[in-house]
């Protein structure tokens, strides 16, 4: 969710563009605006540094996960209130506005990252703030690690821990969209040259020509994500043996292919795995090096096959195009509502007005994020299901296919059923935790013992997935459809 909410923060920015009537609040001093900017995310960051100081406190007399829960509640909690005060300081105080006054001109990216710092910190702090959380969960696990392994788990100081979060969660997001705002940016300024240096440029030549430009730089940053990922992430290839070779062949079965296998190196213990790339080329595949440490070679493969997964059925695609088909259409829908709707002294002399185009953005934007999160947790049912399939035998590759009459194996299921159990464990989450894109551990082990004895290629889930598949296709032939009507 945390991906979600930076998206925003840069979305709330470009808002601000489109409408030349914000802020709504043009009276107020810069002192003011800067005053009311400041002063709630400061205030955010210390209520939170205290509510988790004596949630700390309650842990150490009750041992209770209730303790967790709530300091986890509230560094979530932060982060929406720092959106929604973030929101406010550029969409009525005029934030945005005062700090490009300061800085004397529109330079490129640089007061867009100045007026979302703010924000940017209150993340940034949230999470030295729970550290010490974090560390008590860490302390309580050393026994029972140093029992089952025999090792001394690592303890991060504050700040690798917060760094490593930052990394993770902000930098892994903001480096691309930083990269499509500059080139953007970049773009509109050489069309502007362009036009005025050519007055007889036809406006919608130069539009089209726009427009073509930034399609072209997203896709251009979509495949350098994977370079841009070994760059701000710790990795290393894994080293040749029996485990490389295992893993490997797995690929090779289920017909992925992959650049590279990388050993994802971190201070917080972190188990977790993630492919990245959409062309085999520029595709990585990623496993942290607790995970390759603390779990089995069977339960590594099980994850592994979790990651193949979501390349072999192409999820990152799928939900680009079911977020471009959920923006589009309903920004369509929801503007054209509110331009029917609005009062005359709102309307202007443009079809739509900027209101009725706003609205629509916003109302785009929600339900696109609450479709996002219920379509990738699918993604993830059917990324677990795909495991238990490959335990069980089955190959979706060039190797010779699976007999028709396969089923679910027990020993399959149960085997990703426990890696996800020792992810939990080691990540110290609660099994019945719900996170916006993965559902709770709880909820996905049920759903992979559920599959036991049913038929290898007649899975509920590759059912719901491929309706999901249609009904994105369709969306994108009806706004190719609008558009050819329209033009």
């Amino acid at each position: 969710m945390i991906h979600v909410l930076i998206i925003l923060l840069l979305a709330i920015v470009a808002a601000r563009d489109g409408v030349d009537s914000l802020p709504i609040l043009q009276n107020l001093s810069p002192a003011a605006v800067a005053l009311w900017t400041l002063l709630p995310m400061a205030s955010i960051s210390v209520l939170l540094q205290l509510f988790t100081m004596w949630c700390g406190r309650r842990l150490d007399r009750s041992g209770r996960w209730l303790w967790v829960h709530l300091a986890e509640g509230a560094l979530a909690s932060s982060r929406f209130i720092a959106v929604l005060f973030h929101a406010i300081a550029i969409l009525v105080l005029g934030w945005l506005d005062l700090v490009r006054q300061l800085t004397g001109s529109r330079l490129i990216l640089i007061d867009e990252a100045i007026a979302t710092l703010p924000a940017l910190l209150v993340f940034a702090l949230g999470w030295a703030t729970y550290y010490p959380i974090d560390r008590r969960l860490r302390e309580a696990s050393i026994l029972r690690r140093l029992d089952t392994t025999g090792q001394m788990p690592n303890m991060p100081t504050r700040w690798e821990y917060t760094w490593e979060q930052t990394r993770h969660n902000l930098l892994i997001v903001l480096a691309p969209i930083t990269l499509i705002l500059a080139w953007t940016d970049i773009t509109d300024a050489a069309i502007d040259r362009f036009a005025q240096t050519f007055d007889a440029a036809d406006p919608r030549w130069l539009s089209n020509a726009a427009t073509a430009l930034h399609l072209l730089g997203v896709l251009l940053v979509l495949l350098c994500v994977p370079y841009l990922l070994k760059l701000i992430w710790s990795t290393i290839p894994l080293g040749p043996g029996e485990l490389r070779s295992r893993l490997l062949a797995l690929c090779r079965t289920q017909g992925v292919r992959c650049r590279d296998l990388l050993v994802w190196r971190t201070h917080t213990n972190m188990v977790n795995g993630a492919v990245v790339g959409m062309l085999p080329a520029a595709r990585y595949i990623l496993l942290t090096d607790t995970l390759l440490d603390q779990l089995p070679a069977r339960q590594v493969e099980a994850v592994m096959a979790h990651e193949v997964a979501h390349a072999r059925r192409h999820h990152l695609p799928w939900l680009i195009a079911m977020m471009f088909v959920t923006v589009t259409l309903v920004w369509v829908v929801a503007a054209t509502a509110a331009e029917s709707v609005l009062p005359d002294a709102w309307r202007t002399i443009e079809q739509p007005s900027p209101i009725a185009t706003n609205f629509g953005l916003i109302a785009a934007l929600i339900i696109a994020i609450i479709v996002f999160g219920w379509v990738s947790r699918r993604f993830e049912e059917q990324a677990d299901a795909f495991a238990a399939q490959h335990l069980s035998g089955a190959s979706f590759g060039p190797a010779p296919p699976h007999a028709p009459d396969s089923v679910i194996q027990p020993e399959a299921a149960s085997t990703m059923a426990a890696a996800l159990d020792a992810v939990c464990n080691l990540n110290h989450l609660p099994p019945e935790r719900f996170t916006f894109r993965h559902g709770s551990i709880a909820q996905r082990q049920r759903r992979l013992l559920k599959l036991i004895g049913r038929p290898i290629n007649r899975l509920p889930i590759d059912r719901l997935v491929a309706l999901i598949k249609i009904i994105v296709l369709a969306g994108l032939l009806l706004i190719a459809a609008l558009w050819m009507w329209s033009a």
